[in-house]
C-alpha cells in the first residue's frame, strides 16, 4: 500500500516540476508541492507504521514519524 503513496507523491511532484517556471501557475505549484509531501509522508507512514496518520495538525504527522525514524536509528535528514 505504501507504494500507492509514492507513487502519487513522484506523479504529484512530476506535475510540480512542469509548471515550475511558469508564473501563472504559482498556486497550483504550491497545491502540487503540498500534496506530494503529504503523499510522501502518507507513504513513509505506511511502511513505518502500517497506517496513514490522520492527525490534521501535518506538524504533528512529522513529529510522530521522526519519533518512529528515531526508535528505528534511521537517518531522517532531509525529512
Amino acid at each position: 500500500m505504501s507504494e500507492v503513496f509514492l507513487e502519487r507523491a513522484n506523479r504529484l511532484s512530476a506535475a510540480r516540476r512542469l509548471i515550475a517556471d511558469d508564473p501563472e501557475y504559482t498556486s497550483a505549484l504550491a497545491l502540487l508541492a503540498v500534496h506530494s509531501a503529504i503523499s510522501w509522508r502518507d507513504a513513509v507512514s505506511m511502511k513505518l507504521v502500517g497506517g496513514v496518520t490522520k492527525n490534521k495538525d501535518h506538524m504533528g504527522a512529522v513529529l510522530v514519524l521522526e519519533k518512529q525514524f528515531a526508535s528505528r536509528k534511521l537517518n531522517s535528514d532531509g525529512f
